[in-house]
């Protein structure tokens, strides 16, 4: 049996737009919005239930999955049984900024 993929990151929302897409976008402001590549539709969030603010928060945090994803495994397969106190704190606080900035790009706080 084939394991399924998702759709690889990153992925990004267009600045008051409720779809996911895939791809990386350069320029993101209502005057002007570009990106790397042809980008794919990955979700949309449809605002006719929840509304148009909760609907972009929403397509902000699927948005970041990928990244989370990719920090959870990051973490799951951290081996700190062979490591001093030091360095175990080394890595958690690595570990905790990138998991920082992906919270705060799944709220709508970065960039």
């Amino acid at each position: 049996m084939k394991t399924k993929s998702h759709t690889p990151g990153p992925w990004t929302v267009w600045k008051g737009h409720t779809s996911v897409h895939s791809g990386k976008i350069t320029s993101n402001t209502p005057s002007e919005m570009t990106c790397e590549d042809t980008m794919e539709e990955v979700a949309n969030c449809d605002a006719f239930f929840v509304g148009e603010s909760q609907a972009q928060a929403n397509a902000q945090l699927i948005a970041a999955a990928p990244d989370l994803l990719a920090i959870l495994k990051e973490l799951a397969e951290t081996d700190i049984s062979r490591t001093d106190d030091n360095l175990i704190k080394y890595i958690f606080i690595a570990i905790r900024e990138k998991a920082r900035k992906i919270t705060a790009a799944a709220e709508g706080r970065g960039n």
